[in-house]
C-alpha cells in the first residue's frame, strides 16, 4: 500500500494558499446548494471544485443496490464518450471490485487503499480510467437511500497525488455536496409520493413559495408565512406583493417572466424591506425544472426560493476542527470569532487569559492559512448550517 503524502510540517499546501481566499469557498457552498433548485448548477460547481482541488475531471454518479446506473448523475471535465464509458454496465462492473475496497460516507485519497502497481494492470484502469487521462483519484462513496453515490475527482499521472489536507477539505464539502443530492433526488422522486413534495417544501429551512404564472400564492411552506406575517418586503394577502407598489410590480413582472417562459431560466431578485434589514434575496425557477408535480397546486408554476440573508446560523464545531485539524479550543475561538465575539469576550466565555486567545487564534491562522480575522471569519462561517 502506498500512504497519503503529506504536506511538510510548518509548509502551506496549495490548498490552504487558495484557502485565503474565503469569498470564493463560500462561493462554492452556494453553487452547490443552487444545484437543488436547478439540476444544470451540478456542471459549473463540479467545474468549481475541480479547479480548487487542480483536478481534471470528476463527477457525482448514484449506483443502485444492484450495481446499475441510477438516474442521477453530473460531471464535468469530460466528454460525452468518457461519460458513457464512466456510466456504462460494463464500467461500473469493472470499478465494483475497487470502489469496494474504499471506505464509505468519509472522503478519500484512492492510493491510500489500493497498490499502484495493481490499478496499472488493471482492466478498470486500462478500459475506464486510462482513457480519460485519469490516474490519481480521491472522492467519497456515500449511501444514500437510492443507493451509492460515488464523488470523484481525478488528476492525470504528470499531476500529484491528493495530500492529507485536501482529503480534509474534501471531508468538509462533503456534507453540503450530499445533502443538495439527497433533496434534489427527493423533489424529483415527489411525482411518486403524493404528498411528498409539499412535506418537503415544509420542512425545508429556506422560506419557499409556490406560485401561478399572475404572482397568486399556491401554497407556501411553514418558513415563508412566517415571512409574510413580519410584513416586512413581502405579502401573501391573496397575491405576493412587496413593500410598495413598485416592488410589487417588479415582484409580479418577473414572476409572469419565469412563469411564461418555455426556455425554464431562472431569475434572481432582491426585495427590500422597510425595517432596513437586508433585502430577501429571491430565487425564481420554473415548477416543471424541479420535474415535480404538486398535489393540490397543479396549477403552480413557478417557485420561489427565499433567503433572509441575517439569518441566524449555526457553525458545525466538530466540521470545523476536522477540516482543519484544529483542538477543540483553537476551534471554539474560531467560532466564537466567526460569530462576532470581541477576543475579550472570548477569553470571558472559556476562562482564559486574552494573551492565550491570541495564543490559540495565532495557532488557527497558521493552520487555516489566513493571515487576518475578516478572512478567517468568513472561511469558517462556510461550515455555518441553518439554525432550526
Amino acid at each position: 500500500m502506498q500512504a497519503t503524502i503529506a504536506a511538510p510540517f510548518g509548509a502551506a499546501p496549495i490548498w490552504y494558499l487558495r484557502m485565503r481566499n474565503a469569498a470564493r469557498t463560500l462561493k462554492l457552498v452556494e453553487q452547490i446548494y443552487a444545484a437543488v433548485e436547478n439540476p444544470q448548477d451540478w456542471m459549473p460547481a463540479l467545474e468549481s471544485i475541480l479547479t480548487m482541488f487542480r483536478s481534471q475531471h470528476g463527477g457525482l454518479n448514484l449506483i443502485c443496490p444492484d450495481g446499475s446506473p441510477a438516474h442521477f448523475a453530473a460531471f464535468a471535465g469530460l466528454d460525452e464518450e468518457d461519460k458513457a464509458r464512466f456510466r456504462s454496465p460494463e464500467g461500473l462492473k469493472l470499478s465494483a471490485p475497487w470502489l469496494a475496497t474504499l471506505p464509505v460516507n468519509t472522503a478519500f485519497s484512492a492510493f491510500h487503499f489500493w497498490c499502484e502497481r495493481d490499478f496499472e494492470r488493471s482492466a478498470f484502469y486500462n478500459e475506464v480510467v486510462r482513457p480519460a487521462d485519469g490516474y490519481y483519484g480521491a472522492g467519497a462513496i456515500q449511501s444514500v437511500a437510492e443507493g451509492a453515490l460515488v464523488f470523484s475527482l481525478c488528476r492525470p499521472r504528470m499531476a500529484s497525488d491528493f495530500d492529507s489536507a485536501e482529503v480534509r477539505m474534501l471531508q468538509a464539502l462533503l456534507p453540503h455536496i450530499v445533502m443538495a443530492v439527497e433533496l434534489n433526488l427527493r423533489l424529483r422522486s415527489a411525482t411518486e409520493g403524493q404528498a411528498s413534495l409539499l412535506r418537503l417544501v415544509d420542512r425545508l429551512d429556506t422560506a419557499l413559495i409556490l406560485a401561478d404564472a399572475s404572482g397568486t400564492p399556491l401554497h407556501a411552506n411553514s418558513r415563508a408565512v412566517r415571512l409574510a406575517g413580519e410584513a416586512d418586503g413581502l405579502g401573501l394577502n391573496g397575491a405576493l406583493t412587496g413593500a410598495n407598489m413598485e416592488a410589487t410590480r417588479t415582484l409580479r413582472a418577473a414572476i409572469a417572466d419565469v412563469g411564461t417562459d418555455p426556455r425554464g431560466k431562472t431569475r434572481r431578485l432582491a426585495l427590500e424591506r422597510p425595517s432596513r434589514r437586508p433585502p430577501l434575496q429571491l430565487t425564481l425557477l420554473p415548477v416543471w425544472r424541479l420535474d415535480a408535480r404538486v398535489p393540490g397546486a397543479g396549477a403552480a408554476s413557478v417557485a420561489i426560493f427565499i433567503t433572509e440573508p441575517e439569518a441566524r446560523k449555526v457553525i458545525n464545531r466538530e466540521m470545523v476542527a476536522d477540516a482543519f485539524s484544529l483542538t477543540r479550543r483553537e476551534s471554539e475561538v474560531a467560532i466564537l470569532l466567526a460569530e462576532g465575539s470581541e477576543l475579550a469576550s472570548i477569553a470571558d466565555a472559556l476562562g482564559v487569559r486574552p494573551a492565550a486567545v491570541r495564543q490559540y487564534l495565532k495557532r488557527v491562522y497558521g493552520k487555516t492559512g489566513v493571515h487576518s480575522q475578516a478572512a478567517l471569519v468568513a472561511l469558517v462561517r462556510g461550515f455555518a448550517e441553518p439554525c432550526r
